[in-house]
């Protein structure tokens, strides 16, 4: 018996362990032996999906040799082909088998197929042509390649859905892609529009029949071993294409937020209690398609999705939204809406149900539905606002109709209204979407990107059906079960208590260990939170913030192990630098400390960095530092933030490794969040003064360009180069622009014979609403844009050239004028302008000031700049006109028009007014 066991054990481990396999039978082993005196060819397809290698560094290709060579250890040779090729070597017999084959019924009397090892899904996709569904296909062309085993399903969908296409067929699939393409891999493409068709046959090895004794040695191999590892080769190949497309589809702005982007602060719907979005009951999380959409794509990304459903009420979630407490929720959009707030491209499709009670009175017409819900947005379409009714909750909604307080109501909560008893009937389709603060463009462009490339809609709403059918069984068995629960709830509780004791015992063991950092043993921020919550504003000393420099560099060249050495090394220095003190460490290479000794010492001990630090040293690696004197005035929260904004200004500064915090920094950085918050709320100080244009011809005034200027009422007169880079920085730039722009519009209503201009900043111009904003100002003021000039600079051009082009084509169409501002200012465009639908060029004032060189070479510039110009049949502006001998020359070379100090300086409307009367 023990001989027995013994070999049965190790049999299994033989087969769980051994590299090769193990036959099973003497007649297996027998046959192996006399096949490998054989060479098998075998076919490979020369596809990308079976030939790219992912992240292990293996193809599917690779994985089909190891099983043959490496496992079976058979004599095989393999040839890559295309599918048309391999299909004419295995119908004359000079293949034995191949790889990765569609399996096709009616090839079961020429061959024999393995097991099933995976399926694929069939889309139609196209990189500029849009499409929601099949049907849109009609007398559309789909263009496939040759001899793809893909058709018939393609073929099945399209006559289910009496739709008639054209199916062209190419070598290479890469060249109709702005088309619509058939395709098991859309991750290949940067396609706008992804939809599925269809599912397709297994896959499968296809073998000819004598080599039938071969098949179930292969299905032992890929049962035993290879079937995982080929699924999740077939997987990350997805995965890694569709990651790599999202990532190249970024713009660098993009790049550098979501590199600094570690979590986001979400609300689902908790109005309903929908497919959409529910909370479980089960593990106490929000579930849902909306939720897994988002959560798929922030674990892609690397992001921390905090879910504050539970925190927030039906009311405040969009002023969490407004105030920047949340960064998303789930919202459907509405024209009210979307001037509140930006939408991302819609995640699906939910479905609106107008619900009635059986057998009652039809008299009533009031409609009742969820106040501040999307029903009430859709029912305010079709109905008199007194018909309308607005309640609370949901519970409340359905006693209003059961007892006739309304005679019928619009909800997306179908499954909750028994067919015997109310009448249910589909309404309208509304898309869901998710909301964005209006000034997070660049966070809703990223979840779109994701959406596009990192989402299978399709598939997360099947599992998500799956999900939410399971936990409505589970819950409706709980229900039947529950006099079993309450029999067994004695119980229950006396084992509740003695987990919950042991948990407790669990936490006060470990919670030493939570408040420690786990890589460097530091405390971590939720101690630096407590210090600060807990220390008295009485307390006196210094404090400074470190962050090193050059260390995600290291970090992602060298590898996170290495980053993680550099990192111990530093914590280890400033241990044992500042062993008496209060050291935090709150993320990856960021210190917090609270020292009792002065400022000059800190910075004494801590330029001492290099005799304790070789690896910093031999890596280039320093650091910043942000230092303040903290007294009674201040809180420890407060030191801190100004010692924290001291250590950016130090990272900006590359010759210093230190910024004090000192009286005057403080100042300007107070003064700095004053401006900040004060325009954030409103930009009514915010004016337009006026600069007059002149005809260099005939000396007569043409027009002016409108520019901003700042009266606060707490600070005085602020320049604008002092609150301009303060809105571009903190990304409300277009809300001054805007209000500008308004002025402009205005004045152009009361003088149209005057060009009135105003300029965008890039910021401003890439938005998406910039030309709606735009014409909407001008239908307000009943004013034609064919007497207003829109100034753009050269920086422009950084952005996506066909989105400018776009851009630059609608607001010409809108009747503006469109001028290049600053030209030569630091940007070379020259070679794009004639692409560009622009009018004018407006030269840059230092392209004057090199008038004055000895060397004549700024003289030489201007002439040649005004001859290209002039080739391209662009009218010419000179900016920064400050003396006769500038406006001499600009005269003698025929210069269209000029401003500057020498005519005027900018004046309000009343001065502009008065100087074009003295001019005539």
């Amino acid at each position: 018996m023990f001989k027995i066991l013994f070999i049965f054990f190790i049999t299994i481990f033989s087969f769980s362990f051994s590299d090769t396999y193990i036959p099973k039978s003497k007649k297996e082993a027998e046959y192996l032996a006399e096949l490998k005196k054989e060479k098998i060819k075998i076919g490979l397809i020369d596809e990308s999906l079976f030939n790219l290698a992912t992240k292990n560094g293996k193809s599917l290709n690779d994985l089909v040799k190891e099983i043959f060579l490496d496992y079976l250890k058979l004599n095989v040779e393999f040839q890559t082909d295309s599918v048309q090729t391999l299909n004419k070597n295995l119908e004359n017999g000079s293949f034995g088998g191949a790889a990765f084959y569609h399996i096709d019924h009616s090839l079961e009397h020429k061959f024999y197929y393995t097991t099933p090892i995976f399926s694929e899904e069939l889309f139609i996709i196209s990189n500029k042509k849009h499409l929601n569904s099949v049907k849109e296909l009609r007398n559309e062309k789909i263009y496939s390649e040759k001899n793809s085993t893909h058709l018939k399903f393609l073929n099945e969908v399209l006559f289910n859905n009496d739709v008639q296409a054209e199916v062209v067929f190419v070598d290479n699939l890469n060249d109709f892609k702005d088309e619509f393409i058939l395709t098991t891999t859309p991750e290949l493409y940067k396609s706008i529009c992804s939809i599925k068709v269809s599912n397709t046959s297994d896959i499968s090895f296809i073998f000819n029949k004598k080599y039938a004794d071969l098949i179930p040695i292969i299905n032992n191999a890929l049962n035993e071993k290879y079937k995982k590892i080929i699924l999740d080769n077939f997987n990350a190949f997805k995965s890694d294409i569709a990651l790599k497309n999202f990532y190249n589809s970024l713009t660098s702005e993009e790049e550098v937020f979501l590199q600094n982007l570690k979590s986001i602060n979400v609300v689902y719907d908790n109005k309903n209690n929908t497919l959409a979005s529910y909370f479980s009951q089960l593990d106490n999380t929000s579930n849902g398609i909306a939720p897994m959409i988002l959560n798929d794509i922030c674990e892609n990304l690397g992001i921390q999705v905090n879910d504050l459903t539970k925190n927030f009420s039906n009311q405040n979630e969009l002023i969490g939204l407004k105030n920047g407490e949340l960064d998303v929720i789930v919202l459907s959009k509405t024209k009210n809406r979307g001037q509140d707030f930006l939408f991302s491209h819609p995640l699906f499709d939910i479905n609106m149900y107008s619900i009635t009670l059986k057998n009652k009175d039809k008299t009533n017409h009031n409609i009742g539905v969820l106040k501040d819900a999307i029903e009430e947005q859709v029912a305010s379409k079709y109905n008199l606002k007194n018909k309308i009714k607005s309640f609370p909750n949901f519970d409340i909604l359905v006693r209003s109709l059961n007892n006739n307080r309304v005679g019928s109501i619009l909800t997306i909560n179908k499954k909750y209204f028994n067919p015997k008893i109310y009448n249910v009937v589909f309404f309208e389709s509304i898309p869901l979407n998710l909301a964005f603060n209006k000034d997070n463009l660049i966070l809703k462009n990223i979840i779109d990107k994701g959406l596009s490339h990192l989402v299978n809609r399709q598939n997360i709403l099947i599992e998500a059906n799956l999900k939410n059918d399971l936990e409505d069984k589970i819950v409706s068995d709980r229900n039947q079960q529950f006099n079993l629960f309450t029999f067994f709830l004695v119980s229950g509780l006396i084992l509740a208590i003695i987990c919950i004791n042991r948990k407790l015992y669990r936490t006060k063991r470990d919670q030493k260990l939570l408040l420690k950092d786990a890589l460097t043993g530091l405390p971590n921020r939720f101690v630096f939170n407590e210090f600060c919550k807990n220390t008295g504003d009485s307390l006196t000393g210094r404090v400074f913030v470190i962050d090193l420099n050059n260390f995600k560099y290291i970090n992602d060249s060298l590898g996170h192990d290495f980053g993680d050495s550099i990192i111990i090394e530093f914590s280890n220095f400033l241990k044992k630098s500042f062993d008496n003190d209060y050291l935090f460490r709150i993320s990856g290479d960021e210190f917090y400390c609270f020292v009792f000794n002065s400022l000059e010492i800190i910075i004494k001990r801590l330029e001492k960095y290099k005799e304790f630090c070789p690896m910093m040293v031999e890596n280039n690696i320093g650091f910043s530092i942000g230092l303040y004197d903290k007294t009674e005035k201040n809180s420890i929260l407060q030191a801190f933030k100004f010692a924290d904004l001291a250590m950016l200004e130090a990272k900006k500064n590359k010759t210093n490794t230190f910024k004090i915090a000192d009286k005057d920094f403080v100042e300007k950085k107070n003064r700095e969040l004053f401006i900040l918050n004060s325009l954030k709320e409103s930009t009514s100080e915010i004016f337009g003064v006026f600069q007059p244009k002149i005809s260099l011809d005939t000396g007569e005034i043409i027009g002016s360009e409108v520019l901003a200027r700042y009266n606060s009422n707490i600070l005085g007169y602020i320049g604008p180069f002092e609150f301009i880079p303060i809105a571009e920085n903190n990304n409300f730039i277009h809300k001054i622009d805007f209000t500008i722009a308004e002025e402009a519009i205005k004045f152009a209503k009361d003088f149209p014979n005057l060009k009135t201009s105003f300029n965008l900043s890039v910021k401003t111009f890439k938005r998406n609403d910039l030309i709606s904003v735009l014409k909407g100002l001008l239908e307000t003021y009943g004013v034609s844009g064919e007497s207003l000039e829109i100034e753009i600079t050269e920086s422009v051009f950084i952005t996506d050239i066909q989105d400018l082009i776009g851009k630059l084509k609608a607001l010409k169409n809108l009747g503006f004028t469109i001028s290049l501002d600053d030209f030569t200012a630091g940007h070379s465009t020259a070679g794009i302008l004639p692409l560009l639908p622009i009018d004018i060029v407006k030269f840059d004032k230092s392209l004057l000031d090199s008038l004055g060189n000895s060397d004549n070479k700024g003289e030489i510039i201007y002439k040649n700049l005004i001859s290209l110009i002039r080739d391209l049949n662009l009218k010419i502006v000179a900016e920064g006109v400050e003396t006769m001998e500038q406006l001499n020359f600009l005269k003698n070379e025929k210069v269209d028009y000029a401003q500057g100090y020498f005519f005027s300086n900018p004046l309000s409307i009343e001065d502009l007014l008065t100087y074009i009367n003295l001019k005539k």
